[in-house]
């Protein structure tokens, strides 16, 4: 009989309009080689088949746990499950991906092993066609993570939250949670959790099939009002930065990487130029106070130029910068 009192890992699935994929998933879970888990899945309001589908599974396992709402998005529904999970460790597994049924024996093995609060592993990507395209973090399974240099390092692996294994004790001594209402909830929460760990791990096996999918929250519809989410969340990102005082250790790093996002998120309006415009605007406003005279970037000339265009809300001499440079090849 299952051991279901006090499970080694909680598994948790949000789940909004998915009745294509969550099967898919439900077996990824209930048939990981680690069998001491319990599995909250959360119907977000669902209004296709989706809660039926939970509820067939449900009478079959009874590790698997329903929480049925009203839609309230992803964050909410993970924090929501977090209120209920009695796992040792978390994992947070989209509806719509999939999970190596050995998973979880490994990366419970690793947290005993190095006490981690933060598990971090590769991941497949798979896109159109079936193709499948190896994510693997430039990190070391034989390092423990624990000084903020190392977490500089780690700081690279990806803000994601399906790659990781969290400690629920090292979650709830911070009460740490993602953040309401708000797209782009991984940064905030990574950040979050990297800079408060005390001990991060990492397993070097592709052990997550992320699909990419045309019409998912991040895909579908991009628009300025889904772009001035990635300004909050950096902005909500810095401020937690700043409330634990390690501030001027991430400065600069935290500042190139939000410099980064956000011209990679400008080159989603494609022809949409009035909003790129918008949002180049936005994101200038919002980096007011990067210096990039200051020498603790230490940046090529090429990219100081193309990043002070930003800083100073240059937008037409941005553009006329990248025709130049296409011209010049």
């Amino acid at each position: 009989m299952l051991n279901i009192k006090t499970p080694k890992i909680t598994c948790i699935i949000p789940a909004y309009n998915v009745d294509l994929y969550i099967q898919r998933a439900i077996d990824c879970a209930v048939k990981q080689t680690l069998s001491d888990i319990e599995i909250i899945i959360v119907n977000d309001g669902s209004t296709d088949s989706t809660l039926d589908i939970i509820k067939n599974n449900q009478q079959l396992d009874p590790r698997i746990k329903l929480i049925n709402q009203s839609n309230q998005g992803l964050s909410q529904s993970r924090n929501n499950a977090m209120k209920q999970a009695t796992g040792e460790y978390i994992h947070f597994f989209d509806a719509d991906d999939e999970l190596e049924l050995n998973a979880y024996e490994i990366l419970y093995n690793k947290s005993i092993q190095d006490k981690s609060d933060v598990i971090i592993f590769n991941y497949k990507k798979c896109v159109a066609n079936n193709q499948y395209i190896s994510k693997s973090r430039n990190l070391s399974d034989s390092t423990i993570y624990s000084s903020i240099g190392d977490k500089q390092l780690v700081v690279h692996s990806g803000v994601t939250a399906w790659n990781k294994l969290f400690q629920r004790s090292f979650l709830q001594s911070y009460n740490i949670e993602f953040p309401k209402g708000l797209l782009y909830e991984d940064i905030p929460f990574f950040w979050h959790t990297i800079i408060l760990a005390t001990n991060i791990s990492f397993v070097n096996a592709y052990l997550y099939i992320y699909h990419v999918r045309a019409n998912s929250i991040m895909t579908n519809g991009f628009n300025i009002d889904k772009a001035k989410h990635i300004i909050q969340s950096m902005e909500l990102t810095k401020d937690i930065l700043i409330k634990y005082n390690v501030w001027d250790s991430y400065k600069a790093l935290y500042s190139i990487k939000t410099l980064k996002t956000m011209l990679s998120f400008l080159n989603l309006f494609k022809k949409q130029d009035n909003q790129r415009k918008i949002f180049f605007q936005l994101a200038s406003k919002s980096l007011f106070y990067i210096n990039l005279d200051d020498p603790i970037y230490k940046i090529s000339p090429f990219k100081k130029i193309k990043y002070n265009l930003l800083l100073k809300n240059k937008y037409n001499l941005y553009k006329f910068f990248f025709i130049w440079m296409k011209l010049k090849k």
